[in-house]
């Protein structure tokens, strides 16, 4: 049977579980909703401004979006926080950049998410770092740590 689900309640619910960025699948199985009443939620929703769509089959709460430097890594993947944005981060540049900026195996692209540009380059597969995605809790110990000044936040 299925349960009509309400805007707050699942704002809610997000929020209490922790998840700031969910695909349709990720929605169905919170919910346990069907693939055609998540769709026309998610569309329904998303035209209403509870959802920002980052990108095709990507979600997040318009009211209690995650820190850029999450929906960074989860836009394009494998990527991690690289060149004018992380050289900004730890103070090396003086100001920040219009786009944030990664560096991923794949090709190149660039996303625009509301008013904010997410622009991944191109490197060789020797240069990227062996995982795939940061740890929610190594990459707040990372950004905590990024006003020491040193890039490798030790």
């Amino acid at each position: 049977m299925y349960t009509l689900l309400k805007p707050i309640s699942v704002r809610e619910e997000l929020l209490r579980r922790g998840v700031g960025i969910f695909t349709p699948q990720d929605f169905q199985r919170i919910f346990r909703a069907n693939q055609l009443r998540t769709k026309y939620f998610l569309e329904e929703y998303t035209r209403g401004g509870l959802f920002l769509r980052l990108k095709n089959g990507l979600y997040t709460l318009q009211t209690d979006p995650p820190p850029e430097e999450e929906i960074a890594s989860r836009l394009y993947r494998p990527s991690y926080l690289s060149f004018e944005y992380a050289l900004a981060a730890y103070n090396i540049l003086p100001e920040m950049p219009y786009a944030i900026t990664s560096a991923t195996t794949r090709p190149a692209r660039a996303f625009t998410v509301g008013e904010k540009t997410f622009s991944y380059s191109t490197v060789k597969r020797d240069f990227c770092p062996r995982a795939t995605g940061p740890s929610s809790a190594g990459f707040r110990r990372l950004w905590k740590g990024r006003s020491n000044g040193s890039c490798d936040g030790e």
